[in-house]
């Protein structure tokens, strides 16, 4: 630590200039009164942008240290939606203690400021897991999370007591002050000094929380434990429309399924959905595209996949029961129009690009049920299947396409539709269009 070292008041904020790759900047602060401080980075967003990144803060409790790394406290961001980096000591009066900003890359530059405030932490915290939503979870694809798990804090001077709930897919909660609340994972039968992070698809096992408060271990007896069990045993989805799955609010729920055919499958409806397939070095992600209300992924003959299903409460359905289908992703072998023809007055109903005019029944090469899609004068529509069908209009003055500007003038016309698969193409017979004059 350099004998030269810029001291920094309460409330204050410092430039924190980083010009060149491993670059420390450095501060002192002397306690006129033992108690609680935070010090923070202030970094604006686009200075974030601009860098991809924010200093590390370390701290140490006295001048004469064996090494740079031999530090009392770190931080390396995650406040403020991951943008700043935060500090959180207890210090005593008439110490001075030492504030290091850094980038861990060498190669990384930058700036933001800092600055020291007063803090108020709990003098204690209790926890309850008793409303913790999952109890179980599937190893190796199930993200674990305490959910509902609750943190009790008190503090003194009077101040009311503050409960702080984990929510799911959430890492770290704050209280009112700022305090930072956070848990780590750890199997039961081993010992093991860093534990895993919130979200982490774990092995097969026994495993406990262990809850911090900015940073620091909170000292509990709650013998709390949940497993991870092996996924061999899940429901298991099948082609068809009757297949009643559940996502309850707060939790994935996995679901196996067996590709029949090497095939495009539409999963439907669904909210939120990841399939995925176990190797020998960890998980593979299936890609999706997604269709009205389901999605397709493209899945090998005789490989069980794993289907995560999520509901976030955001469609019309609002239940966390129902039956999705599964099907093959049909292609359109044939198309009708409701209608044999169209006849329009221009001046009264006139009919522009975007305008509904009917529906295609649209027929399918592997017998699968018909689907009805509502169609416009001109543009692409999809079925459920997510295939594109292109609209096509043709004055019979010219015989050429219509140029699509402002409504559609007197006169008539030839509409068709088109679905091409890539090997051919499907066209629906000609729908005669007469405009006639007001």
């Amino acid at each position: 630590i350099p004998d030269n070292v810029q001291k920094i008041e309460i409330g204050k904020k410092y430039k924190v200039d980083i010009e060149k790759g491993g670059q420390k900047v450095w501060f002192a602060f002397t306690a006129k009164k033992t108690g609680s401080y935070f010090l923070t980075t202030d970094t604006s967003a686009e200075e974030f942008e601009e860098r991809s990144g924010t200093p590390t803060l370390y701290c140490y409790n006295k001048h004469d240290v064996s090494s740079e790394n031999d530090c009392w406290k770190e931080n390396t961001g995650g406040y403020n939606s991951g943008r700043d980096s935060r500090i959180a000591i207890s210090v005593e009066k008439g110490k001075t203690y030492y504030f290091c900003a850094s980038y861990i890359s060498e190669y990384k530059t930058g700036s933001c400021k800092v600055k020291l405030e007063e803090a108020t932490f709990p003098v204690s915290v209790k926890i309850n897991t008793d409303k913790i939503v999952q109890k179980e979870y599937q190893a190796d694809l199930e993200g674990c999370y305490l959910s509902g798990a609750e943190l009790t804090a008190e503090y003194a001077d009077g101040k009311s007591k503050q409960i702080v709930t984990f929510s799911y897919r959430g890492d770290d909660e704050y209280d009112s002050y700022g305090n930072k609340f956070s848990y780590k994972l750890f199997r039961t039968d081993e010992a093991s000094e860093y534990g895993d992070d919130p979200g982490v698809a774990l092995e097969a096992g026994e495993y406990k929380p262990v809850f911090f408060c900015n940073d620091e271990k909170i000292e509990t007896d709650s013998n709390y434990t949940f497993k991870v069990v092996e996924s061999d045993n899940l429901p298991i989805l099948h082609i068809g429309d009757n297949n009643e799955v559940e996502s309850p609010a707060d939790r994935e729920m996995w679901y196996s399924f067996t590709a029949p055919e090497t095939a495009t499958y539409l999963f439907s409806p669904i909210e939120q959905i990841q399939v995925v397939e176990k190797k020998e070095d960890g998980l593979e992600y299936i890609s999706s595209e997604e269709i009205g209300k389901g999605k397709t992924f493209d899945l090998e003959k005789g490989k069980t996949y794993y289907v995560g299903l999520t509901s976030v409460g955001s469609w019309e359905l609002d239940t966390t029961k129902w039956n999705v289908t599964i099907e093959e992703k049909a292609e359109i072998s044939s198309m009708a129009f409701s209608e044999k023809e169209l006849k329009f007055t221009y001046g009264l109903d006139n009919v522009y690009e975007d305008t509904y005019i009917g529906n295609l029944t649209t027929y399918y090469n592997n017998g699968q049920n018909p689907d009805t899609v509502g169609v416009y004068l001109n543009g692409v529509s999809m079925d459920r299947y997510g295939n594109c069908i292109s609209a096509k209009v043709i004055d019979n003055s010219t015989g050429k396409a219509w140029n699509k500007t402002g409504a559609l003038h007197a006169g008539t016309y030839k509409l068709s539709y088109s679905y091409e698969n890539g090997e051919s193409t499907v066209t629906s017979e000609v729908i005669p269009i007469t405009v006639q004059k007001k």
